[in-house]
């Protein structure tokens, strides 16, 4: 099983981020500027797992947090896709003129 960071490392860098691990538990983002948008954080930031920031700018990302939360902006375009295809059965010609002759009066 991945943990945290790996996962979070990931998503950042399928959207375009430089991503290095920093220490035992940190990480280090050059964000691109989709995410810099999307997210609202800066160019460069360090991520820290730990929930004691070694540095006055580093953003905290645990399950809890809203840099997590804010990864969610990141989905709402992907995986909300369905397609419905409705077969209808082969119907003889016969079996089509005997409904309609039973629920249509002919004159």
């Amino acid at each position: 099983m991945r943990d945290l960071p790996e996962v979070i490392a990931d998503i950042l860098a399928s959207r375009g981020a430089m991503v290095e691990k920093a220490g035992e538990d940190g990480l280090d983002v050059i964000a691109s500027p989709e995410l810099v948008n999307l997210l609202g954080v800066p160019e460069y930031h360090r991520l820290s797992f730990t929930g004691e920031n070694e540095g006055k700018d580093d953003l905290y990302a645990s399950y809890d947090s809203d840099y997590f939360r804010s990864l969610e902006r990141l989905f709402t375009d992907a995986g909300r896709w369905a397609s419905v295809s409705l077969e209808t059965p082969a119907l003889g010609p016969e079996r089509i003129a005997e409904a309609l002759a039973d629920h249509l009066p002919l004159v």
